[in-house]
C-alpha cells in the first residue's frame, strides 16, 4: 500500500481537457487508486451530462474488474459503483 495523490483527467473526442481535478486518498493499492480515478470521472462525466463516454486505462487488472464485475475482489465495492454508474 502506498499513500497516493490521484490527478485524473477528463477530454473530449478531440483530445482537449474538460475537466482535471485532483483527489488524497491516503493508503491505497495501486488497482484501487485505477477504480477510484474511473469512478470519480464517471460521476463528473454523469454530472455535466455527456451522453457518450470512452474509458481508457493502463491497467489491466482494474480493467478486467470492471469487465467481469468480480464480486470476489476487495474492490467489487467500487467495481459494483461502477456497474451502476455505467448503467445510468
Amino acid at each position: 500500500m502506498k499513500n497516493v495523490l490521484l490527478g485524473r483527467l477528463v477530454r473530449d473526442h478531440n483530445g482537449g481537457w474538460i475537466i482535471r481535478f485532483c483527489r488524497y486518498l491516503g493508503n491505497c493499492t495501486v488497482i484501487e487508486a485505477k477504480l477510484r480515478g474511473i469512478l470519480d470521472r464517471l460521476k463528473l462525466i454523469l454530472y455535466r451530462r455527456f451522453k457518450r463516454v470512452s474509458i481508457q486505462m493502463d491497467n489491466l487488472e482494474a480493467a478486467n474488474a470492471i469487465q467481469d464485475g468480480s464480486s470476489e475482489s476487495s474492490n467489487s465495492a467500487l467495481v459494483r459503483r461502477i456497474h451502476q454508474l455505467l448503467k445510468m
